[in-house]
């Protein structure tokens, strides 16, 4: 195109010089003539020639134009495609990340187990410089963020175990599988596992039944000693928190103990007198930071999170509930103190903490509850905790309802089952003295619902005489039992006797060395027995006779619980112990001939003496 335009160009140029020139010449009368297009020409030419090296050298612009735009065309495609790489690259890293910290956040335990799999594999992925740089980074943070829920949860003193636990947990992954956190994974699981019990010091046997540890610590003085020890350790513990970064290396052995700890001082504060409230309130903020419950997404868990943690960091709502052994401590210190009337001061806290626990449908809390109250004889409170579920709408088991419909009869014994070791002590529960029909009637239907085989006896009824003796007048056990073989001679082998050992398992040192079992045999007496006993005490002969309801194998429960009921009123009984009482007279009234008319040398009684002693006492009087 250039060309064309500068040959067009270059001719009117010469043209224009060729017309000037002639007018030139016409001017000056030359009268020359003029050689038409003589320089047109040449000038075309060279305009023509200029136009062509234009157009050689545009041509070669716009062709190196388009390699330069295709080349960067290219290369900006090249970095689009690195980029959609690395972007789809740090999409995966942060969502692993993402995975695993909204996890650890709720406070809720679990093992990372592969979860760090997925981030090692993104790692080996380094086909650019940016890749190292923006994974040491993410990974750094992740670590600092997971120091700082430790250091978050244990230096505040809000106990979120798991969070804790789960943290240190993801730490040994974050740093592939590091054993320098297996110490701490360990202390910290073995206290997170304690928190998970029901209780500490006191401990369940039965409904009823309960055995508490720190009783054994019956000395004021070791008391006070051992209250002072457990302080000292559970500040020990809490020392290392003080620093102002804490993370994992300051997490000593002994906090696997913190919270058997902290149970103890509770307790050992309520059993030592004067009780002193403030100190126990200190000691429970001790013990609560680890056994509180609260709610993660209307879900209850233990030890979760701490009240202050849990709204600062979430802004959810939270609810307080307080560990049961919390409240039976401060009962039993109350109990001490005062008995019923001065529990009864801290009725409404009770009612409160069983209004949370029906919120969090932790129904167990409350059997815990009751079960201590029986235990403790507080049986009015036991009875109001009770009737306030069934007013709740609490569907209680069989058991929970059987005691209330006990404890609404007026009944007031705490009724135990115990496992017992057969051997050849005669074993019985003389707290049924105390039962009416009702105790019984619950007494076999928890037998029935708990499995159990009765391998031992109850008390039906207990007959005790003091009866006095001559100085100097011995009786032996084997008088006793001679008399007793020659009375069951008398009912035609329908009674059998034995002579052994038999202890109260209800009561300590109840026991009676040289006892006499009554057996008997007949459908009449059926599951009848009875216990006697004496024992010569200075002038003394101190008799115990015991009707026992003694159960035979291969009977039913109901047809126990009847035997049980019909003993009371069976009219053998009262004609038996009246026989009993006939051999042992004849024991221990003097034996005379005509001969012995006064003391002898021996120490025997003369006619007058034994007179004078006896007169006419009589042994059924």
């Amino acid at each position: 195109m250039c060309t064309i335009i500068g040959v067009i160009i270059g001719a009117i140029f010469g043209f224009c010089l060729e017309i000037f020139s002639c007018i030139v010449d016409v001017v000056n009368c030359s009268g020359g003539g003029v050689a038409i297009f003589s320089i047109t020409i040449p000038c075309a030419i060279i305009g023509g020639v200029v136009g062509l090296v234009i157009d050689i050298f545009m041509a070669k612009e716009d062709a190196d134009f388009e390699k330069a735009q295709a080349e960067k065309e290219r290369r900006d495609a090249e970095q689009a495609k690195l980029d959609s790489a690395f972007s789809e690259w740090w999409k995966k890293l942060i969502s692993c990340y993402v995975a695993i910290e909204s996890n650890v956040e709720p406070g809720i335990l679990f093992d990372p187990g592969d979860l760090y799999e997925p981030i090692w594999e993104l790692e080996k992925v380094q086909p650019e410089p940016r890749y190292k740089t923006n994974f040491d980074q993410r990974l750094e943070k992740h670590i600092n963020w997971l120091r700082g829920r430790i250091d978050y949860n244990l230096k505040k003193g809000f106990y979120a175990l798991a969070m804790s636990l789960t943290s240190v947990r993801c730490l040994k992954k974050a740093y592939h599988e590091n054993s320098g956190f297996d110490s701490v994974i360990d202390i910290l699981a073995k206290l997170y596992e304690r928190t998970q019990v029901d209780t500490y010091c006191i401990r369940f046997l039965q409904y009823g039944d309960c055995k508490l540890s720190v009783t054994e610590l019956s000395d004021q003085a070791v008391l006070g000693a051992r209250i002072a020890e457990l302080k000292s350790k559970i500040q020990s513990i809490d020392k290392a928190y003080q620093m102002e970064k804490v993370y994992y290396g300051n997490i000593v052995p002994d906090m696997a103990n913190y919270i058997d700890y902290a149970a103890e001082l509770i307790w050992c504060i309520a059993v030592r007198k004067p009780f002193n409230q403030n100190e126990f309130n200190e000691a429970c903020e001790i013990f609560a930071c680890h056994t509180r419950k609260n709610t993660v997404d209307g879900k209850a868990y233990v030890t979760t999170m701490y009240e202050k943690a849990y709204e600062e960091e979430n802004g959810q709502e939270f609810w307080k509930f307080d560990h049961v052994e919390q409240l039976l401590a401060l009962i039993y210190a109350k109990n001490l103190i005062g008995g019923q009337n001065t529990v009864d001061q801290e009725k409404k806290k009770v009612m409160d903490w069983v209004d949370a626990a029906i919120e969090f449908d932790m129904i167990n809390q409350c059997y815990l509850l009751t079960s201590a109250l029986a235990w403790m004889g507080l049986y009015k409170l036991e009875r109001d905790v009770l009737r306030y579920l069934v007013e709740q709408k609490v569907n209680l088991p069989e058991e929970w309802q059987d005691r209330l419909g006990f404890l609404e009869s007026g009944g007031t014994s705490n009724i135990k089952i115990y496992d017992v070791d057969s051997d050849s002590t005669f074993l019985y529960d003389s707290s049924a003295l105390d039962w009416n029909s009702d105790a019984f009637e619950l007494f076999f239907r928890k037998l029935e619902m708990t499995h159990k085989t009765m391998k031992y006896s109850l008390a039906i009824s207990r007959w005790t005489k003091t009866l006095p003796l001559a100085r100097g007048q011995k009786i032996t056990q084997e008088e006793i039992e001679n008399s007793f073989n020659r009375l069951v001679e008398d009912f035609d082998g329908e009674v059998v006797v034995c002579r052994k050992k038999a202890k109260a398992i209800n009561l300590a040192n109840v026991e009676y060395e040289n006892s006499f079992i009554f057996r008997f045999k007949a459908e009449r007496n059926r599951c009848i027995s009875i216990l006697f006993s004496s024992e010569k005490y200075g002038r003394n002969l101190n008799l115990t006779i015991i009707v026992l309801f003694t159960p035979e194998s291969g009977l039913s429960t109901e047809e126990l619980r009847k035997y049980a009921l019909a003993i009371k009123d069976n009219i053998y009984v009262e004609s038996f112990r009246e026989s009993i009482l006939q051999a042992v007279d004849e024991v221990i009234k003097p034996k005379q001939t005509i001969y012995d008319n006064e003391l002898s040398d021996e120490g025997e009684l003369t006619e007058q003496s034994e007179q004078a002693i006896y007169g006419d006492y009589d042994i059924f009087e």
